[in-house]
């Protein structure tokens, strides 16, 4: 027998009045969503199992074959392209063979022309460093001097300010003191 929607709220009322609102609603929530009959049984589960597992051990079946096919497959394939490769490279090497045998005679010639050519402008640009250098040594040379001396005027410029900076702060402080002793003198004479 199906229970209605409707069945279950007249339930429901009914369980109200009788355990409260608290304990009717934990107890419909034991009840299944619909009838019984849709309610799996250890059996169902069972019969199910025992039909998945043979579909299972079919579908193992096939793809065993299946697999051992496409191994078989492909083991013949690569046989056959490892052939047609291993006779493709050796006409490969065997043709780079004399073309590097023609390049290396070609450069042969022009490794020692360029040879002579750099060690000529290597020459050239040592001269040139050599003298650049020298140059540079002696800007160097003056520049630091002139630093030198300009540092020297400032530090002392620098000293002379902090120096009368300190004077003034220390004037500073000994008119500070002076008024806190008079006012303190002040506080004493009319208290």
């Amino acid at each position: 027998m199906a229970i209605s929607a409707h069945d279950r709220h007249h339930l429901h009322s009914n369980l109200i009045a009788v355990l409260g609102p608290e304990g009717a609603d934990t107890l419909m929530d034991h009840l299944p969503p619909t009838g019984w009959a849709d309610v799996a049984t250890k059996d169902d589960l069972s019969r199910t199992e025992v039909v998945l597992r043979r579909d299972l051990a079919q579908v193992r079946a096939d793809l065993g074959g299946e697999i051992a096919q496409v191994r078989a497959d492909l083991g013949g394939e690569i046989a056959q392209v490892r052939a047609d490769l291993g006779g493709e490279i050796a006409q490969v090497r065997a043709d780079l063979g004399g073309d590097l045998a023609q390049v290396r005679a070609d450069l042969g010639g022009d490794l020692a022309q360029v040879r002579a050519d750099l060690a000529n402008e290597v020459r050239h640009i040592d001269e040139r460093f050599t003298s650049l250098e020298r140059a540079l040594r002696a800007e160097i040379t003056t520049a630091t001097a002139t630093l030198r001396a300009d540092l020297l005027d400032a530090f002392g410029s620098f000293k002379d300010e902090l120096n009368a900076d300190r004077r003034g702060a220390q004037r500073h402080l000994l008119f500070v003191f002076v008024v806190s002793f008079l006012s303190l003198l002040v506080a004493v004479a009319t208290g």
